[in-house]
């Protein structure tokens, strides 16, 4: 590894260390760790620019030191220990504060990640439009189920800043706007892009204020409805749009989509779906059906792939219990229970940096969503 061949140490010595030494002598040479990164301004050496390191577990988080980037945009943290899950649940990350905005790197939990040099793209900031960039959606994945007396919609937005600065919201403006179905009440905001006060419903209208960096950005938004008959708007250019819908359902007619396979996402729970790709100012209606749509043969055809991508998506936008206070982020099957745990405290280290910086008005909102995300670190073990 790095840190133990920046010591001097070759694969032979190691293994005699671990022979010989005492174990506070090896631990004491395993702790000497580093984090070696550097800071671009999209893609040049960004000099001077100050990072921050930070430590989580599961009940402290807090910046531990701070320095500035040398002229080709490196720098390098020692960490007061290695990370390992089978010792300690510490995660490490580092963040940089660059024209206004902030930017985070990976999130840091097993020592073999250190082998890999740590970088953080920060972008110069530009104010968007004061009703929002038109940004276009890489993707829209919308998934509908009954509850007792109304539907639950979820939305996870794939939206793409091609430019090559930061989308920063204007005084009593937004960075971003999309319509919403009409009739749509208590927003929800979930995911690890958008923070809960970042995003508002008005007028039918999702409103972010969050900013918006080059790239794919995943909001993640949560709404009710009265019944599923709703109009979907897809204004500019959307890539792919799928609609996923929780069976039983009542029969329903889909204009602007194709009938596709149903995907069972877990035993016993299928969801009909309906897919689109390359969309320009489009429209999704949702009526009421005399019977079950008939599937085109073209679609049949469609891969495994396909259906592992949507399985990938169905912990995002599953709807869950009402009342619950969770935030909900894209995870894929392949995450393992303490991978999620690590993001979870990343997204407790993030929430309390909010805080700090004045971010969040009410005390009673920081310490509410933070019990939150806690209880769900807790309920991973």
């Amino acid at each position: 590894m790095r840190y133990a061949a920046r010591h001097g140490y070759g694969l032979a010595a190691i293994v005699l260390l671990q022979c010989v030494s005492t174990p506070a002598l090896v631990a004491q040479q395993l702790a000497e760790a580093e984090l070696s990164g550097r800071v671009l301004l999209g893609d040049n050496q960004l000099p001077s620019a100050q990072v921050v390191l930070h430590r989580v577990s599961s009940d402290t988080s807090g910046p531990l030191d701070s320095l500035n980037t040398r002229q080709d945009g490196s720098f390098r943290f020692r960490l007061p220990s290695v990370p390992d899950p089978g010792v300690e649940q510490i995660v490490y990350f580092a963040s940089v504060l660059y024209d206004g905005v902030s930017y985070f790197g990976s999130a840091i939990h097993l020592a073999v990640q250190l082998d890999t040099l740590y970088e953080i793209r920060v972008w110069d900031a530009e104010p968007a439009p004061l009703e929002g960039a038109g940004l276009p959606l890489q993707a829209r994945y919308t998934l509908l189920e009954e509850q007792q007396g109304f539907w639950t919609a979820t939305d996870l937005l794939q939206v793409n800043n091609p430019g090559q600065r930061t989308l920063v919201a204007a005084t009593e403006g937004v960075t971003w706007a999309y319509p919403l179905p009409e009739g749509a009440y208590d927003l929800e905001i979930g995911g690890g892009q958008m923070t809960p006060d970042a995003a508002e419903l008005i007028d039918g209208h999702l409103r972010v204020s969050s900013s918006i960096p080059p790239g794919m950005r995943e909001f993640v938004v949560r709404y009710r409805l009265a019944d599923p008959f709703v109009t979907l708007s897809l204004p500019g250019f959307t890539g792919e749009m799928e609609l996923l819908v929780r069976e039983p359902a009542p029969p329903l007619e889909v204009a602007g989509l194709q009938p596709a396979p149903p995907v069972e996402m877990e035993p016993g729970v299928t969801y009909r779906r309906f897919v689109e790709d390359s969309l320009l100012e489009a429209t999704v209606t949702l009526s009421q059906g005399q019977s079950q749509p008939v599937v085109p043969t073209r679609w049949l055809a469609v891969g495994l792939a396909l259906v592992l991508a949507i399985a990938s998506l169905y912990s995002v936008l599953r709807p869950r219990a009402a009342g619950a206070g969770h935030l909900d982020g894209p995870v894929s099957p392949e995450v393992t229970p303490f991978q999620r745990r690590q993001m979870l405290l990343l997204e407790v280290a993030r929430l309390d940096e909010s805080r700090a910086k004045g971010e969040i008005a009410l005390e009673d909102d920081w310490v509410a969503r933070r019990r939150a995300l806690i209880e769900r670190v807790q309920e991973l073990g």
